[in-house]
């Protein structure tokens, strides 16, 4: 090992952000490490950005400028924008291109999607799905998800994912009893067949005994047709009728009890793990494929080509002498791939030092493992490491940081001793209001116990309950935004913030769900009605958000309009006697193709005042920001849709983003808004981690410790080898194959095994280590909320505390060392009736109407819409003869069927643009028979003979898209038909479709001479260059005409 390696223990609150800084700070100044020898490594953005500012104000502090001017120089960033900055550096050493494309998470996950989908064939899906049904396996994608996902987090090739399939179904088929020769199908109808006569000849009437009855009858039906499920069986073997039937029940009761030892359901599990882990592998390369088609990589894709990059000694060598010293914070969270990283560095670097914390270590559902960190760290000695602790607290008030020591003082060992986990208080008691809370949540129901909840936060803030403000290190009294709820699950999240919203408490949340909003599903039908004007249903939902009207009353007059023979297309679309936002829809709708899917979305939020529409439903203040705020995330979310598909190398549509919201919401990955006020925050317990806040409310402290036996995990084949950490890990992932029937015997046999025991105990230390990061983030209170009748509390139950949660009202509670904590002990109630907020006539006074408004410039503008401006016709030309039109001809669709033509025509001159080809586009725009093919192609012809003559040296070029920002700071977005490059500037050449004979091309000029003047405009500030001529061509009245902005 190069340097010295050093593990900073850092406990909830102890400083570590600060301890980081000091190290930082101590090494620059000593000279023992210069900026640009400096790598530390975070794992937010935020936190980066926080360490850099920090040591640089330390080093301005000291009169030290050099050092803090140079702090540029660090490389201080997250863990992949360090690695991604080395894969530049080191671009040909890793056969990359020196600029790399790296995808975003939600991009990385569509396109992981999109692999599935290539390599699933219709047969290989079929039977996947087929096992997965007879197991009860309803989300086998999911599964399949993770199982890529952790052979990449492992470094894991492909090829020997594939092999895991075998090995996990014979370590868990090890369990089952051996399979028997018996035909249990056919054993199975016939004791149905003849019990079933039997009881329905002595049934008394019993419920249960129909109920038996009914199930056997079922359960023959589909053993006899091939259809039954395994839980089917499990099912009837736990069932039976009445006590004095039960004996003709026994043959069926025994027969049905003996499917463990089914051969096909062996079968099925070994069949559906290698159909499974061989569909992860073929994934995996499609993946690969994809991306190396794409020409991007993704964050695993970095930190895996880094390892490359560190069997190379001329890298190695390079990274030993620039090397100084080497940070790593929050080390717990490392994924296996990055620990890896982190130990093979740690031996080129002159000064290794790891900062975390072993009992903050919670993300083993994103792949971390935390028994690998742990035996890592076991081993520091014999990497020549050393042990730092902090053992001060800086964040909670002493009555927390006493309570926090008495409930985990040994929960952690024999890992941890009581001097690596308990903390001395650093803040002073200063207000006399109890630091820990006791709630019982009555309530028959979630929503009720919720209701509760949201009674007592009321309660709370009412009380004065005071609070140690952060900055300014005095008592003040709490407001909402001082509160954070935790919940155990996303459910539990949405329940309460229900709650809260119901009873007037002020909450944001981080929750998916922002497309299943009223103003988002407005918005969103806005949209699909400016893309397609036949999208009736969108009209529907316009209709019934809009102005909340019912939907007898639009249906009724819906079929009144079409009984009259009315376009159905049209409905309520005319301005006149129209729907206001359907009939702004249908004038935008020409702008549409010219817009982005952002601008697009925009243009109909701005157009159709959505804003002033979603207040309309407003029920508070509050309410009201929430929706303005979800607007705003609607528009991100356009946003990103283009980033993706930028990233993608794909074109971005408005079809495109409609399909693609879509795929966000059933995702999940739609989050809500967060509105900017003071609110109580509502997260689960893992979102948590890293915060604080003065007051934090506990939830499902009763609920049951799930462990991951039956899920996607990796393992080390053998002990650690802490020169390689990823050496001989493999998958282990055994499917539940009862479906919703859990209590099986045989999943107690197989939970008393070794790998049962040893899942369970790394559940239960990971439960201890979530709730440790729960109770430790707050500064002043800790309130733990509790259903009536909480049950035995497995989860709390774990640290063998009891004392935590007493059975009755208590002024104080214990602690081990026999010291007390004030505690207050409250029984909370749901309101019994929720009280109906009166809705204000007058608007609300922080958006204030005014009595009367100026017409508001709309946020994008089309150029092609733009109003006319004075010019003036400067020369006129030829061109061919005219093209004679069909009578009724379609002129929108004949315009975009020519500029189709023109451009086709003028993007590749060496493919020719002939009659066939015409036509087949002509017939694409619905204009078959319209006009003669041959007619536009000689008009074409005639353009470019044109061109030739009169601009001989100009380069040419097609469907140019602009956009610029106006001086009265609107969007405009246009695409110039044709542009020709100039040696002194440019020629500005747009197609028109008029058919205006000559006595009215003064005309023409006038009503686009705006939208020339825009493009030419845009064109000026873009390049620096002058627009020298600007023409519009007329290939169906046979000419062109030059124009000159100004009054005639």
């Amino acid at each position: 090992m190069a340097g010295t390696l050093r593990f900073v223990s850092a406990g909830a609150g102890s400083g570590k952000t600060y301890r980081l800084t000091q190290i930082l700070h101590e090494k620059l100044s000593s000279g023992q490490a210069t900026p640009g020898g400096v790598i530390a490594m975070t794992f937010t953005r935020k936190a980066a950005t926080e360490l850099r500012e920090r040591v640089r104000t330390a080093l301005l502090e000291k009169g030290e400028f050099a050092l803090a001017n140079s702090m540029g120089q660090a490389r201080i960033g997250t863990v992949n924008s360090v690695y991604g900055g080395f894969l530049e550096r080191f671009a040909f050493e890793a056969g990359l291109a020196p600029e790399q494309r790296v995808l975003e998470e939600a991009q990385a996950g569509a396109l992981v999607r999109e692999a599935i989908d290539v390599v699933s064939d219709s047969a290989m899906v079929q039977n996947l799905v087929e096992l997965a049904r007879r197991l009860g396996i309803e989300r086998w994608e999911g599964e399949l998800k993770s199982l890529m996902d952790q052979a990449r987090s492992n470094d894991i090739a492909p090829a020997r994912c594939a092999t895991f399939g075998e090995r996990n179904a014979k370590d868990l088929l090890a369990h089952f009893p051996a399979p028997t020769a018996d035909d249990l199908d056919a054993l199975l109808v016939h004791t149905i067949e003849t019990a079933v006569p039997a009881l329905e000849q002595r049934a008394t009437g019993k419920k249960n005994t129909a109920e038996y009855i009914a199930l056997a009858r079922d359960t023959r039906r589909v053993v006899r047709g091939g259809t039954a499920v395994w839980a089917d069986w499990v099912k009837l073997s736990k069932g039976a009728p009445e006590a004095g039937l039960k004996t003709l029940a026994q043959p069926v009761m025994d027969i049905a009890s003996r499917f463990v030892a089914h051969p096909r359901l062996r079968q099925d599990i070994e069949q559906y793990l290698a159909a499974i882990f061989t569909l992860a592998a073929k994934a995996l390369n499609a993946y690969a494929r994809r991306k190396r088609e794409l020409g991007v990589i993704d964050f695993v894709d970095q930190e895996h080509l880094f390892l490359g990059l560190l069997d190379k000694p001329a890298v190695v060598e390079t990274l030993s002498e620039e090397l100084e010293l080497l940070l790593v914070d929050e080390f717990q969270d490392t994924s296996p791939i990055q620990l890896e990283l982190f130990v093979r560095l740690s031996r080129i670097a002159r000064e290794t030092v790891w900062v975390g914390d072993v009992k903050q270590a919670i993300y083993g559902f994103r792949g971390s493992d935390a028994e690998l960190m742990k035996a890592v760290l076991e081993k520091l000695p014999s990497l020549g490491g050393s042990k730092e602790v902090l053992g001060q607290s800086r964040r909670s008030r002493p009555h927390l940081v006493r309570l926090v020591n008495g409930a985990f003082g040994d929960a952690f060992a024999p890992g941890l001793s009581r001097a690596e986990v308990e903390l001395t208080p650093v803040r002073k008691e200063l207000v006399p209001d109890p630091a820990f809370a006791n709630w019982v949540l009555n309530g028959k129901n979630i929503q009720e116990r919720a209701a509760a909840l949201a009674e007592g936060i009321k309660a709370l803030i009412a009380s004065g309950y005071r609070v140690v403000d952060p900055v300014a290190g005095s008592p003040r009294p709490a407001h909402y935004g001082d509160i954070a709820v935790l919940s155990k699950t996303n459910t539990g999240v949405q329940t309460v913030a229900a709650a809260l919203r119901s009873c007037s408490v002020p909450w944001a949340t981080q929750q998916s769900g922002l497309l299943s909003t009223p103003e988002a599903v407005l918005a969103l039908a806005c949209l699909r009605r400016l893309n397609d004007p036949w999208d009736t249903l969108a009209s529907a939902e316009i209709l019934s958000l809009a102005d909340c009207e019912e939907p007898e009353s639009w249906l009724a007059d819906r079929l009144r309009y079409l009984e009259r023979g009315g376009d159905s297309g049209l409905w309520r679309d005319e301005a006149k006697d129209g729907h206001p936002v359907l009939s702004r829809i249908a004038e935008l709708r020409a702008q549409a193709p010219l817009l982005s899917p952002y601008a697009a979305m925009e243009l109909v939020m701005v157009q159709c005042d959505l804003a002033g529409l979603v207040l309309r439903w407003r029920r508070d203040g509050l309410v009201a920001r929430v929706r303005l705020a979800n607007l705003e995330a609607v528009l991100r979310l356009a946003r990103s849709y283009e980033d993706a598909c930028l990233a993608r190398r794909e074109p971005a549509t408005v079809s495109g983003l409609i399909l693609w919201l879509e795929e966000q919401a059933q995702e999940k990955l739609d989050m809500l808004a967060e509105p900017p006020v003071a609110a109580v925050k509502v997260m689960t317990h893992h979102a948590a981690k890293g915060l604080e806040w003065p007051i934090v409310v506990l939830l499902d402290l009763e609920k049951d410790i799930q462990d991951r036996l039956w899920s996607v995990g990796a393992r080390s084949d053998a002990s650690l080898d802490v020169a390689a950490p990823l050496k001989n890990r493999w998958i282990r992932y055994w499917p539940w194959p009862f479906g919703a029937q859990k209590k099986v015997d045989m999943a107690d046999v197989i939970a008393q095994s070794p790998e049962g025991v040893h899942v369970r105990a790394e559940a239960i230390d990971e439960a201890k280590r979530l709730l440790y990061v729960s109770m430790t983030r707050a500064r002043d209170c800790l309130v733990f909320g509790f259903p009536a009748k909480k049950g035995t509390c497995e989860w709390l139950g774990s640290l063998n505390a009891p004392w935590l949660a007493p059975d009755g009202a208590s002024q104080s509670i214990v602690l081990p060392d026999r010291s007390k904590v004030p505690c207050d002990f409250q029984s909370l109630d749901a309101p019994v009736a929720m009280p109906a907020t009166a809705e204000p006539d007058s608007a609300l006074r922080w958006f204030p109407a005014p009595a009367s408004r100026t017409a508001r410039l709309p946020a994008t503008l089309v150029a092609s819409a733009s109003v006319a401006q004075p010019c003036r016709i400067t020369d006129m030309a030829s061109l061919g003869d005219r093209i004679a039109l069909k009578k009724g001809t379609d002129m929108t669709a004949l315009g975009n069927a020519i500029h189709a033509c023109m451009a086709t025509a003028f993007t590749d001159s060496d493919v020719p643009l002939d009659e066939a080809r015409t036509a087949r586009i002509l017939d694409g725009f619905g204009l078959e028979g319209a006009i003669d093919p041959s007619e536009l192609v000689r008009q074409i012809v005639a353009l470019d003979r044109w061109i030739s003559l009169r601009w001989p040296d100009c380069r040419r070029h097609a469907e140019i898209p602009v956009e610029s920002i106006l001086p009265s700071g609107q969007f405009m977005h246009g695409r110039i038909d044709l542009l020709l490059e100039m040696a002194d500037g440019w020629v500005l050449l747009d197609h028109k479709a008029n058919p205006a004979p000559r006595d009215r091309w003064e005309q023409i000029a006038m009503e686009h001479g705006g939208q020339l003047s825009l493009y030419a405009d845009a064109l000026v500030r873009a390049t620096g260059r002058p627009v020298t001529e600007t023409w519009i061509v007329l290939p169906v009245a046979a000419g062109a005409i030059q124009i000159t902005m100004g009054a005639p």
